[in-house]
């Protein structure tokens, strides 16, 4: 599994200021192992990649709306996607990882759409979760 360096823990504001409204389109949340378990096979984890640290990054560079995309890492268990959605806010959506569809079932689809998931990922190759082109 690959290794990331950390978080700068002291980011500076850029001299550039963003738009009104600005979004981050895709952005990856993760936490700590034993809230949120990684699948078997997962290519890659970084439990420091919080929602909080995402949250104070956002608020620093002027961000103020997101889109937190399923990591492969936690496959069809979006447990950090709910959790980071509850905890930012009506301004950010969520995309699943769409193995979620061959995974779960219509009432963990619907528990997805009530929290503010609105797309899905899907991955043909590579990070360890493949779908077929059907």
């Amino acid at each position: 599994m690959t290794n990331y360096h950390a978080f700068n823990p002291n980011p500076t504001r850029p001299d550039l200021v963003l738009p009104k409204h600005s979004c981050d389109s895709q952005f990856h949340v993760f936490g700590a192992i034993d809230q949120y378990p990684i699948r078997p096979g997962a290519a890659y984890e970084m439990p420091s990649a919080t929602i909080d640290v995402a949250l104070k990054l956002h608020r620093l560079l002027g961000i103020d709306r997101g889109v937190i995309v399923q990591a492969t890492t936690y496959g069809a268990d979006h447990k950090v996607v709910l959790d980071a959605l509850d905890i930012a806010g009506p301004n950010y959506k969520g995309c699943a990882n769409a193995v979620v569809l061959l995974e779960r079932d219509e009432s963990y689809l619907l528990k997805l759409h009530e929290a503010g998931v609105r797309g899905a990922r899907f991955n043909r190759q590579g990070l360890g979760i493949s779908m077929t082109a059907d």
